[in-house]
């Protein structure tokens, strides 16, 4: 498969339910080309890993976080360079305790309205679709 049609990344929401109220976790990056911005937990893809295994270790790395399940949704978006990035959600207790890395200098938990409007218009609608499918999870 070529890089164009390949998963290099991944992003994964983490969503949990506080006082019947959808949060998602948002990190503020520390250095680099995106310091001072409020990202999903986001990672490349290591070339022996699946993405899902890829979603599992950069949540880990990133928030210390362990999700009752991961769920793979059809969500994508292109990435500069070629290929796309998979969207992920990942459900976790109320109560969860996240320990961000080096990456993050703050963390904060979003309603999705809020969500929305950190990560702009080209990306709210993934925003919409990943508590879409947290939210289906919980019905089911």
């Amino acid at each position: 498969m070529s890089r164009a049609n390949a998963c290099v990344a991944i992003s994964v929401y983490v969503l949990r339910r506080r006082s019947d109220q959808t949060e998602l976790l948002f990190l503020r990056r520390s250095g680099g080309r995106f310091a001072g911005q409020w990202w999903p937990v986001t990672g490349t893809r290591e070339p022996t890993e699946s993405p899902m295994e890829c979603a599992l270790r950069e949540l880990r790395e990133e928030t210390g976080l362990t999700p009752h399940t991961l769920h793979p949704t059809a969500l994508t978006a292109p990435v500069e360079g070629g290929g796309y990035l998979r969207i992920y959600v990942a459900p976790v207790n109320e109560s969860a305790a996240v320990r961000i890395n080096w990456e993050h200098d703050a963390y904060r938990w979003c309603a999705p309205s809020e969500a929305s409007a950190i990560v702009g218009e080209f990306s709210a609608p993934i925003v919409r679709g990943a508590v879409q499918v947290f939210e289906k999870q919980l019905t089911e």
